[in-house]
């Protein structure tokens, strides 16, 4: 029988900048793959792990990287699910599932670099999320670059046709880490999005005070929940605090979508969750504070407001919703029912809100939806 180690392998050349950790693969694991029963199903990664688990940390991500790079290849030249090439890769996903739960000394470069190699083909394995995790997880501590920003493109690029659920995730919040992109505009010109003014903004403002505003939108969530989450009203009061009340409401009333776009503002996946977070933001303003009202009308512009394409508003009109419930009539009443007539259908979640505010306060019955457009905005009120 032919030994493992003189079968074709993953090549590399050797001024690979990684070729010492592709060199250790090579040899570790035909050592490992040898000394297992020849019909062994699954491979036991155990014996291979064991080994990654004595060498330094930073050679650890080395054998990460090269695991990850390695993985295309053995799927492209597997001929049958259980030939020497599917089994490298069955033992080597392994590896990188395993490595990706361990607390391993990332450099800005090792991150890059496994967002640029990583690459799926059904977007459903354990190591489809763990890459942009891990630069998140970097970015929280310390801080966006410029060079994780274009890794991360890369990375979304790679996911470009693949449909699993995960990968959708991964999309949607790409698209929100993404708004912290200065050249977004320019590249995606097709797209426009209110959240360009929040970029302009952003960039404009002093260096600290940007560092800030970036750390909020990373600690940003891309799930549908609509109500505020304890975790992000944690986040928010921290960040109230830090910057002041009246000096954050003063920076979103600079950004904040206005009156100037009548056939209605357009908003992609990123701005959607982006404004969503933010009128959280301001539902963390207490209501005895003197910014409150500002506040609202910042609230109520949203609820007003007409979006294209409407679906991308649900989000964040849910949230606009929630927040004027728990404000008194006069200042939620109108711009409610704006938000009952335009969320179309009476048993839906706005509606069932509007309603049950009606109830609480004696108003008068919730309009339902007529398809036809809702009241001008009067950027007076």
């Amino acid at each position: 029988m032919q030994e493992i180690s003189s079968l074709p392998d993953f090549p590399f050349a050797d001024g690979h900048p990684n070729a010492e950790a592709h060199r250790w693969l090579h040899q570790n694991l035909s050592e490992v793959m040898a000394a297992q029963e020849a019909d062994a199903f699954p491979r036991d990664v155990g014996p291979l792990l064991t080994r990654v688990e004595r060498l330094s940390p930073a050679f650890r991500v080395a054998v990460l990287r090269a695991s990850i790079e390695r993985l295309p290849w053995y799927r492209e030249h597997s001929a049958s699910w259980r030939d020497i090439n599917w089994s490298r890769g069955t033992l080597l996903y392994e590896l990188v599932s395993r490595l990706y739960k361990r607390k391993l000394p990332y450099a800005e470069s090792d991150i890059c670099e496994i967002l640029r190699i990583s690459r799926h083909s059904c977007g459903h394995g354990s190591d489809v999320a763990p890459p942009f995790d891990i630069l998140l997880d970097h970015a929280r501590r310390n801080g966006i670059t410029a060079e994780l920003l274009d890794a991360a493109r890369d990375f979304l690029v790679g996911l470009k046709g693949v449909t699993s659920a995960k990968a959708w995730h991964l999309k949607r919040k790409g698209a929100v880490l993404l708004l912290l992109d200065p050249d977004q505009p320019t590249r995606q010109r097709a797209q426009a999005c209110w959240s360009d003014r929040f970029r302009q903004v952003l960039l404009a403002l002093p260096p600290e005070e940007m560092r800030q505003w970036q750390g909020l939108v990373l600690e940003m969530n891309v799930s549908d929940q609509g109500r505020m989450p304890r975790s992000w009203r944690r986040i928010a009061e921290k960040f109230l605090a830090e910057l002041g009340v009246e000096h954050v409401v003063a920076r979103l009333t600079e950004c904040w979508p206005g009156d100037d776009d009548r056939g209605g503002w357009p908003v992609q996946t990123g701005g959607s969750h982006l404004l969503k977070h933010l009128v959280w933001l301001l539902e963390t303003v207490p209501p005895t504070h003197e910014a409150k009202p500002t506040c609202d009308q910042l609230v109520r512009r949203v609820a007003r407001l007409d979006w294209k394409p409407p679906g991308q508003a649900a989000k964040f009109q849910i949230a606009a919703a929630f927040y004027l419930a728990a404000r008194p009539p006069i200042v939620a009443w109108e711009p409610l029912q704006r938000l009952a007539a335009k969320s179309g259908g009476a048993e839906g979640r706005i509606q069932t809100m509007v309603r049950e505010f009606a109830q609480r306060h004696g108003l008068p019955g919730v309009p339902v939806s007529t398809g036809k457009p809702a009241p001008p905005f009067d950027p007076t009120d």
